[in-house]
């Protein structure tokens, strides 16, 4: 097929579609609103369950939850001495972190803001096998107990706000609730773990803050706790060896451990929680969705060349081919197709800005985009 002719085909597609204005505004819209639809569920879909998450070696990475076996059974997380024997008697992981997220009053710079910072145990960053860009983190002797604690760790979103990207930020001071803080290092950009964290503290210096030391009970269970196995372990032996742990820590103090299980879920599964189930189904029902916008445009096209018979009967005596027919159904085709795409790119939803973190359990969706799910359906419209 030479340029001539396919100029000839455009040409001649352009001219349907302009004459035709009410078709293909319903074509171009129908397309439009089912593409944008379906193709913000299914990046969300990627996002969630099929893209790998940026740290090395991540499917050994874990979540240990802590459940009742009588009542109800909710995920908790573990007491500060029930991550300290973990850390102690496992013989499964490479390492164990501990970390609390919540929300912190930032003072001290040009204006108040909010900020989500992580009081987190020092392993967490060797764990996930993230190095700092600048500075350090923290180390063992600065999360002890009214030790040397005020030191914080900045993500390269708030270093860049803070300081605009001042290299000479290390060892300046923030003010976070009523406490100062060290920065004594800088994450790389894209670094936000856990929950689109800003700022990290070591976890002794939320503790040290309380002037009543509730966190020493064994029963209060609110630290989550992050775990890489070794590489020769399986999921299911590192449960054994978790039960076996928790069964000692039951007989050592069973007035807060006794009917404690340990249960260990991998991080994509933790992370996204229940949430996982209604992705599944609105994914289906999108899915579902897109192939009715697909059949509803298909059968306008059909409706719309029967009654166009008369036109091509009229090609056909003049000395046109079915050739040169099916050539111009495929361009009118195609160019609705295009056109829809077109509106659907211009933003329906504004899929590309998806974020989705319920109850701070789904990993984040920052910079979702296009993906290919709706290219093979628009094909099949020619």
């Amino acid at each position: 097929m030479n340029s001539q002719i396919l100029t000839r085909m455009w040409k001649r597609a352009v001219m349907q579609f302009a004459q035709h204005p009410g078709f293909s505004t319903v074509v171009v819209l129908t397309l439009g609103l089912t593409i944008g639809i379906a193709t913000a569920v299914f990046s969300l879909f990627d996002a969630v369950f099929l893209r790998p998450f940026p740290y090395p070696d991540a499917q050994q990475l874990v979540r240990v939850q802590t459940y009742r076996q009588q009542g109800v059974s909710i995920a908790n997380g573990a007491s500060v001495y029930d991550f300290w024997d973990w850390q102690k008697f496992n013989r499964s992981f490479l390492s164990l972190a501990a970390y609390v997220s919540f929300n912190n009053n930032l003072t001290g710079a040009r204006e108040a803001q909010i900020v989500r910072t992580a009081a987190t145990s020092p392993e967490l960053f060797k764990l996930l096998g993230t190095q700092p860009l600048l500075g350090r983190t923290f180390t063992k002797s600065e999360d002890e107990y009214h030790g040397d604690v005020r030191k914080a760790v900045l993500s390269y979103g708030l270093w860049e706000r803070l300081f605009a990207g001042d290299r000479n930020a290390l060892n300046r001071v923030i003010h976070l609730g009523s406490q100062s803080y060290r920065v004594i290092g800088i994450m790389p950009a894209g670094f936000d773990y856990p929950d689109r964290t800003q700022a990290w503290i070591p976890l002794m210096a939320m503790y040290s803050a309380n002037a009543d030391p509730w966190w020493k009970l064994r029963d209060m269970r609110v630290n989550a706790v992050l775990g890489r196995l070794r590489p020769s372990v399986s999921l299911s032996s590192a449960q054994l060896d978790m039960n076996r742990v928790m069964s000692r820590l039951a007989q050592q103090y069973p007035a807060t451990n006794a009917g404690v299980q340990a249960h260990i879920v991998g991080l994509r599964q933790a992370e996204t929680g229940q949430v996982r189930e209604y992705i599944i189904l609105v994914s289906w029902s999108v899915f579902l969705l897109l192939a009715v916008g697909c059949v509803n445009v298909a059968s306008l096209f059909v409706a719309r060349a029967t009654a166009r018979r008369r036109e091509f009967a009229i090609r056909g005596a003049l000395g046109a081919t079915t050739w040169n027919a099916a050539k111009q159904l495929v361009g009118e085709s195609l160019l609705h197709g295009l056109m829809g795409c077109i509106r659907h790119s211009h933003g329906f939803f504004g899929y590309s800005s998806l974020h989705v973190a319920p109850s701070g359990r789904t990993p984040t969706l920052d910079g979702v985009g296009c993906t290919c799910f709706e290219g093979p359906c628009l094909l099949g419209l020619g």
